[in-house]
């Protein structure tokens, strides 16, 4: 019996060692990663030296199906900064913007010729989170207004960290304790019963030897 409950004490201890090990250490439980998505986003040009629309507002990270249509009948390009949250000043000439973009590659540099309808394809993925101004670089397009903005957001996207999730700690303690000492009572009253059985019977106090019967 005593090998029994030396044997249940010293799981109980292991068991609550082990519990305790994981305090202040909640389980890590990874967020979903978002999947980027494609986005179809259509501009045209216009016969007053404009972009339609001018505002365009993406997701950050997403593939972007880009397509300009020609709706003049003069050339334009559709010249897009990859400079983020910097607006071109609208003095600037063209020569000036050939070095801006020299000094900075664009994002996505396409020409339109004078065909109205004519179409320009581009596939890019959407810059991170801010704004990107888009022009045309055809002189004196800019300077007559020609020009607009990609913004892209973090809309429709989750968080790409990892979540924490709390484990009952105090619960599992608890359980461990109730188990273990339900095995050890179960085990010592067993082993009591069980010594029970097998102890012999003591003779009456003031019971004399047994007596041979009378023949």
């Amino acid at each position: 019996m005593k090998r029994l409950v030396a044997a249940g004490l010293s799981g109980l201890l292991l068991l609550l060692i082990v519990a305790g090990a994981g305090v202040g250490h909640p389980l890590q439980t990874p967020a979903i990663q978002p999947e980027a998505t494609v986005e179809d986003v259509a501009i045209s040009t216009e016969y007053a030296f404009e972009f339609l629309p001018p505002q365009v507002t993406v997701t950050a990270g997403d593939t972007i199906d880009l397509v300009v249509t020609q709706a003049d009948d003069i050339p334009h390009t559709f010249t897009l900064s990859s400079v983020v949250n910097y607006t071109i000043p609208n003095t600037y000439t063209t020569s000036q913007l050939y070095a801006f973009f020299n000094a900075h590659p664009p994002l996505v540099n396409l020409s339109l010729p004078p065909t109205v309808g004519a179409e320009a394809f581009a596939n890019f993925t959407a810059p991170p989170v801010g704004t990107y101004e888009f022009v045309c670089e055809i002189q004196g397009h800019f300077e007559e207004g020609m020009y607009g903005f990609l913004t892209t957001s973090n809309q429709g996207h989750t968080s790409t960290g990892s979540s924490s999730t709390s484990f009952p700690l105090s619960t599992l303690e608890i359980g461990v304790i109730v188990v273990v000492a339900a095995v050890i009572v179960v085990g010592v009253a067993l082993t009591w019963r069980r010594s029970r059985k097998k102890a012999p019977e003591s003779p009456s106090p003031g019971a004399g030897p047994p007596q041979s019967p009378s023949p």
